[in-house]
C-alpha cells in the first residue's frame, strides 16, 4: 500500500503524458485526465431586481488513483438568492 502512495505523483504524469496536451478549459468539465480541485463562484442579475450568486457550481476534487482513471468528487452548488421580499438559499441539484 505504501508504493501505491508513494508511486501517485509518478503514476499522475505518465497518465497525463500519454494525453494531448491542451490546458483544461475554465466552465466546462474536460475529457483530459486531470489532477486539480475546483471551484466556481458566479454572480447574476436576474429580471426585476433580484440577484443570483452560486457557490461552488457542481465542482469538487479531480483525482487519478489509477493508470486511465479519474475520480471526482463534486459536490452540490450552494445557492443565494435575493429578491425584493423574500430569499431563497439552499444546495442546487
Amino acid at each position: 500500500m505504501t508504493d501505491y502512495f508513494a508511486n501517485w505523483f509518478a503514476r499522475v504524469d505518465q497518465t497525463q503524458a500519454e494525453q494531448p496536451h491542451w490546458k483544461a478549459p475554465i466552465i466546462t468539465t474536460t475529457p483530459l485526465l486531470t489532477e486539480l480541485m475546483r471551484y466556481d463562484q458566479y454572480w447574476e442579475r436576474l429580471p426585476g431586481g433580484a440577484r443570483l450568486q452560486t457557490f461552488d457550481s457542481g465542482k469538487g476534487l479531480e483525482l487519478i488513483p489509477a493508470d486511465r482513471i479519474q475520480l471526482i468528487f463534486g459536490l452540490p452548488p450552494y445557492e443565494e438568492q435575493r429578491r425584493r421580499n423574500a430569499n431563497a438559499n439552499g444546495f442546487g441539484d
